[in-house]
């Protein structure tokens, strides 16, 4: 039988790892970075967006009120939330080109709850198994994942190489 390897991802806003796992009979891991998505979409500017929201935008004449209109600006966080949600459709179709180039099926996966609660919804219908786990790892080193408390306990119940 061939051996199968295990597949990591982890996430963060900024871009996303695939990495390659095996389980060493040590009960350690042997990490290797197999791809790396960059979000792209980080430092676009909107496009076709008003500067001013809800008719905010209206001059207004000595016989009107503006004090119903709307605010005159998104919320703070508005354009992140954007970033992130196109970033977690790119690492949807990024995660379904790996399932056919790589025979990608068995997936634990590891983002911060925010990048989480996005992925939940836009993996839904991938045609993999993906283990959720709570954890911003993506800033350490493939050995350095390797070593994290998380990850080895994700990784536990795993066959030995």
């Amino acid at each position: 039988m061939m051996y199968q390897p295990l597949w990591i991802v982890t996430v963060d806003s900024r871009c996303a790892a695939l990495l390659s796992c095996k389980v060493l009979a040590t009960g350690g891991l042997q990490l290797d970075q197999v791809q790396l998505l960059k979000n792209t979409h980080e430092n676009e500017h909107p496009h076709h967006r008003p500067a001013l929201l809800g008719g905010a935008e209206r001059r207004v004449g000595c016989t009107h009120s503006s004090a119903c209109a709307a605010p005159h600006a998104a919320s703070c966080g508005h354009e992140a939330e954007e970033e992130r949600l196109r970033f977690a459709r790119e690492i949807r179709d990024w995660l379904m080109a790996a399932r056919r180039d790589l025979d990608v099926r068995d997936v634990i996966l590891m983002a911060s709850p925010r990048m989480l609660g996005l992925l939940r919804t836009y993996l839904q219908d991938v045609n993999m198994v993906i283990m959720f786990r709570k954890g911003g790892l993506k800033h350490l080193t493939p050995q350095e994942v390797a070593a994290h408390p998380s990850m080895l306990a994700a990784t536990a119940h795993h066959a030995l190489v």
